[in-house]
């Protein structure tokens, strides 16, 4: 007996050992799941930006009044532009801060970047297609089909186009880098899902163990009472009935 103790003791420590590694096997693949740090980095760039463009954006809404120019029209576009551009960065921050948070499933993610990318990207390109020039500060006069060259207001161009113009460019800038680095998060989120070869892998479905017990019973009554009221019903001078 003495020497057979070791061998238990053995048994013993071999046994947690096992279960051991089972459990880490088993906890491995969750620990691939996490997002890897880059995307991390990436995200909480975008955070950063998207909330320096929403500050740019909301400036130059602001400073953009179409009473201050002659040439309203083009005035009014590039503030319509600048609240669009505004909306979808918005949009941007709130999910950028939601996603550092909260792990979110990699479909989802890949269908917001798609989503943010394209809106973010065509907004900024609405805004540099109403980039401001010194024909704002000209006189604009819808009736005049054939309008002279009406002079430029020294006063619109030097002082309040200046400061739209530097709103306006930095605000572009900005928000092609946040439209940028969502396609970045796409394109590595997408080389992400084509690796891990998902359409190769069967569907495994996995239930429960335990054991399911079916039960089936079947009980016949006789009803002669219902029989013997169905043949008093019917009565003489009736025919057979047939069900």
């Amino acid at each position: 007996m003495a020497e057979s103790t070791p061998l238990l003791d053995d048994t013993d420590e071999v046994g947690p050992r096992i279960v051991n590694d089972n459990e880490a096997q088993a906890n491995f693949p969750a620990e691939q799941t996490h997002a890897p740090a880059y995307f991390k980095i990436l995200i909480v760039i975008n955070l950063i930006v998207s909330a320096i463009t929403l500050a740019l954006v909301i400036a130059n809404y602001i400073v953009i009044k179409p009473a201050s120019f002659g040439y309203f029209y083009k005035a009014w576009n590039a503030r319509e532009s600048s609240k669009t551009l505004g909306i979808w960065i918005f949009v941007s921050l709130i999910f950028s801060v939601i996603n550092v948070l909260v792990n979110f499933p990699i479909l989802l993610n890949v269908i917001v970047d798609v989503v943010l990318s394209a809106g973010i990207i065509a907004s900024v390109f609405g805004l540099v297609n109403v980039f401001p020039d010194s024909s704002w500060c000209r006189k604009y006069d819808p009736g005049n089909p054939r309008p002279g060259p009406f002079p430029v207001d020294p006063k619109c161009a030097h002082e309040i186009l200046v400061v739209v113009k530097i709103l306006t460019g930095t605000a572009v800038g900005f928000g092609a880098i946040v439209g940028l680095v969502y396609l970045v998060l796409l394109i590595l989120r997408s080389i992400a899902i084509i690796r891990t070869n998902f359409w190769k892998k069967p569907l495994a479905l996995t239930f429960p163990t335990g054991q399911l017990t079916l039960e089936i019973s079947l009980k016949l009554l006789r009803q002669e009472s219902a029989t013997t009221q169905s043949a008093e019903a019917s009565g003489s001078g009736h025919g057979p009935l047939y069900l």
